[in-house]
């Protein structure tokens, strides 16, 4: 439920770098960090990259588009900046590791961290507990998938959630 009240607020308010908080329980919040990464600069660009290993400069180095690349070292950049500043440290010594499946965590802390990207944009949330975020750009559907996707039921319950959802899906037709 929270992510997709989140996911609302994101896309009406897509600029710049947005920080949202949302209590999850007492004591705990949920935090995502977003950035658009046109408004990424070039020497943050570098500085970042002068901040990885080189395993992963390899990785990023082999990466065939650049806007993936670009969408990739600006959500580092926004794991980095934050987590230094929760943990009152200095970037240079925020160390992203990766999981063997590539999940993002910081060595020797207890931070939970996701990343996602589409479009012009990069998010990441964190949180003291498991944590999972998706950022896509909406685009519309094309019929044929509908059909394939949609039974008559499944399309006429989401075509009566509010006509904003109608507005939106009326490009599946």
């Amino acid at each position: 439920m929270y992510p997709s009240v989140l996911f609302g607020i994101i896309t009406i308010i897509i600029d710049i770098i947005y920080v949202f908080f949302l209590k999850v329980k007492e004591g705990e919040r949920l935090q995502i960090f977003l950035i658009n990464v046109n408004d990424f600069t070039e020497d943050k660009f570098n500085l970042c990259l002068s901040l990885m290993d080189e395993k992963r400069r390899l990785y990023l180095n082999s990466l065939k588009h650049t806007k993936n690349k670009l969408l990739s070292v600006a959500a580092e950049w926004l794991v980095k900046e934050n987590v230094a500043k929760i943990l009152n440290k200095p970037i240079e010594e925020v160390v992203i590791l990766r999981e063997e499946k590539g999940k993002p965590y910081i060595e020797g802390n207890p931070l939970y961290i996701s990343i996602s990207h589409s479009g012009d944009f990069a998010a990441i949330a964190i949180e003291s507990k498991p944590v999972g975020i998706d950022v896509e750009v909406i685009k519309p559907v094309h019929k044929k998938l509908k059909d394939r996707i949609c039974t008559d039921s499944d399309l006429k319950y989401v075509l009566s959630w509010d006509n904003e959802t109608e507005e939106n899906l009326k490009t599946l037709e």
